[in-house]
């Protein structure tokens, strides 16, 4: 009886129409304490995660600007979903451009 429930489950859970998958973005700033430089990341670790992946300078720390729910799945390195609110922001771990010149 119990076994026919595993099979039954089983067979259930893999005939599931659509996986769904969601994430959490964050576009970080990184400044420098002493100089007041900064630069954006957009990253799926927040603030405390972020320093373990990519080591900071000396003087260096990490603060959240902004964070968003991605709807889509981000394997395959797929691109960090835009903010919303922001419209096209930057992308997965990049600075934003300078301005183009007229």
């Amino acid at each position: 009886m119990v076994r026919r429930l595993i099979v039954a489950s089983s067979l259930a859970l893999s005939f599931s129409v659509n996986a769904r998958a969601e994430y959490r973005a964050y576009e970080l700033a990184v400044v420098h304490e002493g100089t007041g430089n900064a630069r954006t990341v957009v990253s799926t670790l927040d603030d405390l995660q972020y320093p373990s992946y990519h080591p900071l300078n000396p003087g260096e720390r990490v603060v959240i600007r902004a964070t968003w729910m991605c709807w889509a799945r981000s394997d395959h390195f797929k691109a960090i979903c835009p903010d919303p609110k922001a419209g096209a922001g930057p992308t997965a771990n990049s600075t934003p451009a300078a301005p183009a010149a007229p």
